[in-house]
């Protein structure tokens, strides 16, 4: 399952153009994935235990210009129908979640 997930995460190395953007883009999926509380920056924090110098670089990584939110985008509607696991409802993918 981690090399599944570290390939999914992989996919998404083009769209950041330094090494480590793309770890602390990691990061944030990561701690999106991984917190049980949504309060901000704060929560990733928490999650990895980082002080403030931890807030500091998340809150950067949302202004930097090594990454782009279009590209992101386009790659992520590259990503999601290339996992054969799309539902398509008149020509749009459709994000279906399995009960537990």
């Amino acid at each position: 399952m981690l090399t599944c997930f570290y390939n999914a995460l992989y996919s998404f190395r083009s769209v950041v153009s330094r090494h480590s953007t793309w770890l602390i883009f990691c990061m944030i999926i990561i701690g999106f994935i991984g917190t049980s509380e949504m309060v901000g920056v704060t929560s990733f924090c928490r999650f990895f235990g980082l002080g403030e110098s931890g807030y500091k670089t998340f809150l950067h990584f949302f202004r930097y210009s090594t990454w782009s939110l279009e590209l992101l985008v386009c790659q992520w509607t590259t990503f999601v129908p290339a996992q054969h696991e799309t539902v398509m409802i008149q020509g749009r993918a459709v994000l279906t979640l399995e009960a537990l």
